[in-house]
């Protein structure tokens, strides 16, 4: 049996490990920063994209585009979430204007129309919603494609949300979203089948899809 003064000696001849710190390095944990510094860190270049990355794993990428705007990094390979200036005829919304507004405006909205096409691939659903919304957001018409897939067993499953003209997003259909599709009926719901076709050539039209003034 090893006596306590035993212990302590064998505790105190334990090689100490260097700090990060000693070793002329950092490890910034993301949640040491408030919240409000956030912003003021990436914008500024303070927030490197090792720190960006490890505040997404923290709290997640949906929570920290909706802190940050819609730029979720500046380099070494983290995420540019961003306005396509190639797709913004009227030029491209603010930074400020993100997709958690965006969203936020859909949720209490109706499509513009549904629309629906067979999977004939391998996918574990046999059939796919769309619904195109277009909101006014901060002075700018912003559009939405909402997905929603059909199981082999008829059961209707969440997709995801994509912004046109926005990049490298997209995020879960939410369930209230999904209530807004209708229940698939096969004798109905068949490949190519829409609900309003005018609305969507008019949505589909130029570059009516992607932000712009009204």
């Amino acid at each position: 049996m090893t006596s306590k003064s035993g212990k302590k000696a064998k505790e105190k001849n334990k090689p100490k490990r260097r700090s990060s710190a000693a070793n002329g390095k950092t490890s910034a944990d993301p949640m040491d920063r408030p919240a409000t510094s956030w912003k003021t860190a990436i914008n500024s270049g303070q927030l490197s994209a090792s720190e960006t990355l490890q505040l997404q794993r923290t709290i997640g990428n949906r929570a920290v585009d909706h802190l940050l705007g819609s730029k979720i990094g500046t380099s070494g390979g983290v995420i540019q979430r961003e306005w396509d200036p190639k797709k913004c005829a009227d030029g491209c919304p603010p930074a400020t204007l993100t997709s958690a507004k965006v969203l936020a405006e859909v949720a209490t909205s109706e499509p513009l129309f549904t629309n629906g096409a067979t999977n004939k691939g391998k996918q574990s659903w046999i059939y796919t919603f769309y619904s195109g919304y277009q909101v006014v957001v901060d002075g700018w018409i912003i559009s939405a494609m909402i997905h929603a897939h059909v199981t082999k067993n008829r059961k209707l499953v969440t997709g995801n949300i994509y912004i046109p003209g926005y990049k490298n997003w997209s995020t879960k259909t939410t369930k209230a979203l999904l209530a807004k599709f209708p229940a698939y009926d096969a004798t109905i719901h068949e490949d190519g089948w829409v609900d309003d076709a005018a609305a969507q050539k008019d949505f589909f039209s130029g570059s009516n899809r992607y932000p712009h003034k009204p």
